[in-house]
């Protein structure tokens, strides 16, 4: 450790040597961790570089070849394989199941989500029907091959029937960029984009009814120092995946992050996206959306079918920031859909406060320009609170899908960091509804997580 700390100060010194004027604790800071970073990835390369050296040494490849079977390079093939399986490393962790090859090239990790709910409703205008429901039963299987070749498969079973979430490709062998080739999520909004084992609520808040979901695409991804950037260029999706927007058409999208302040105590989040999608010509066009809660999977406002639209797209706006265990967020979407008619804007809202009781904070990734969740750090867990507000109005022209405001608070505990244990407590208000009156239900709701 103070031989890596000497070597990051005495790479520190000609940098601010060269920058003139003294820099400032977070700009050394900055720097710092940039280097410690430098340092850690060429720490693994060394490490990986060792490994191969030391599997090579053990080969039989200076022997001369047997009389048996033989592989390409001379070594037989019953004792290659046996000598693969013998430096090939598995083990279980918080993480799932890791299979790694002996020189670190290859690697196949299975995990997976189970995500249970139950809800009470208090109905007022329709009913919701209380309930249980198996919100997410995922299963994932990630890794890479020749280190440069990354793939990632989610298989989605909660509604019974295989459903493909991510399924893609990914080429890592240039420098800071990443490019991905099958279906993903678009780079749209930030808590869209946001992993549902660390969103801060049981769902995702209104608005974000407006953000594309799942397609099958090209995407490019780059981040640098505070920075993201991610553009991509998308058709249909895959099977059922969730979204009533589009059946079929094509369309492009990106997103840009930045964080200007980010250091041990806080961070500060900003970042736009925008997609532009163009339906076939058969397609069906709706927006919808259930009020905060899937147990009753029921829209209160809903534009039904909208025909004729040529083409749309859906302006996005993110602002977050932490401070210690305090954060906020919030994002405003806009969508407007060009028709042969009229053409319609819809938009909503949403801004949400959260506190950890016991002194821990939402972690952030500055490579994806998200949040990652919380980690406790203490025997008892961690402990959260939480209030958001969300707004979308789905009223335009001669489209009457209606418009809703929610008030949800939340209460979070995590035992563990693959553990938690939820319950939201939700008001609503539509003014109106789809149906032209005003239906204000409140509900409970209540999940148990467990995530691997």
């Amino acid at each position: 450790m103070t031989r890596c700390t000497a070597l990051v100060f005495s790479a520190l010194v000609p940098v601010a040597a060269a920058a003139g004027p003294t820099p400032d604790l977070e700009t050394l800071y900055q720097m710092l961790q940039t280097q410690q970073a430098e340092l850690a990835r060429q720490r693994h390369e060394i490490e990986r570089l060792r490994k191969a050296l030391a599997h090579r040494r053990a080969g039989p490849a200076a022997a001369a070849p047997s009389e048996g079977a033989s592989g390409a390079g001379g070594q037989p093939e019953a004792e290659g394989r046996s000598q693969e399986r013998a430096s090939a490393a598995v083990r279980m962790d918080r993480k799932g199941l890791r299979v790694e090859s002996g020189d670190g090239r290859f690697a196949m990790r299975l995990g997976g989500r189970l995500h249970l709910d139950g809800a009470v409703y208090a109905s007022d205008k329709r009913a919701l029907g209380d309930g249980l429901r198996v919100r997410r039963a995922r299963l994932t299987l990630r890794g890479h091959v020749y280190d440069v070749w990354g793939y990632r498969l989610d298989a989605e079973f909660a509604s019974g029937t295989p459903e493909l979430r991510n399924a893609w490709v990914a080429y890592r062998g240039l420098k800071r960029f990443d490019l991905s080739f099958g279906q993903q999520q678009e780079p749209v909004g930030l808590e869209e984009l946001t992993s549902s084992n660390a969103i801060t609520f049981m769902e995702r808040a209104l608005p974000i009814a407006l953000v594309p979901s799942y397609h099958v695409g090209a995407l490019v991804r780059t981040h640098g120092d505070g920075w993201t950037a991610a553009a991509g260029a998308f058709g249909e999706p895959v099977g059922r995946t969730g979204s009533d927007r589009v059946d079929d058409g094509w369309g492009v999208s990106g997103r840009i992050t930045w964080a200007p302040w980010a250091t041990q105590d806080g961070l500060l989040h900003v970042g736009v996206s925008a997609a532009f999608r163009e339906p076939a010509a058969d397609a069906t066009v709706r927006v919808r959306a259930t009020p905060e809660t899937k147990v009753a999977d029921v829209s209160l406002v809903n534009t039904g079918s909208i025909a004729g639209v040529r083409h749309f797209y859906t302006l996005g706006s993110e602002l977050a920031g932490t401070w210690g265990p305090f954060s906020v967020q919030g994002e405003y979407l806009r969508s407007t859909y060009l028709r042969e008619g009229p053409d319609v804007d819809f938009d909503g809202w949403y801004v949400f406060a959260s506190w950890v009781l016991t002194g821990e904070h939402r972690n952030y990734s500055a490579a994806r320009g998200v949040f990652t969740g919380v980690r406790p750090r203490h025997k008892l867990g961690a402990w959260e609170l939480a209030v958001r507000y969300s707004t979308l109005d789905l009223t335009d022209a001669d489209v009457r899908g209606g418009r809703e405001r929610n008030w949800t608070f939340g209460l979070n505990w995590y035992p563990n960091r693959n553990t938690r244990l939820m319950a939201n407590f939700i008001l609503v208000d539509t003014h109106p509804s789809r149906d032209g009156v005003s239906d204000d239900p409140y509900l409970f709701q209540a999940r148990a997580q467990v995530n691997f």
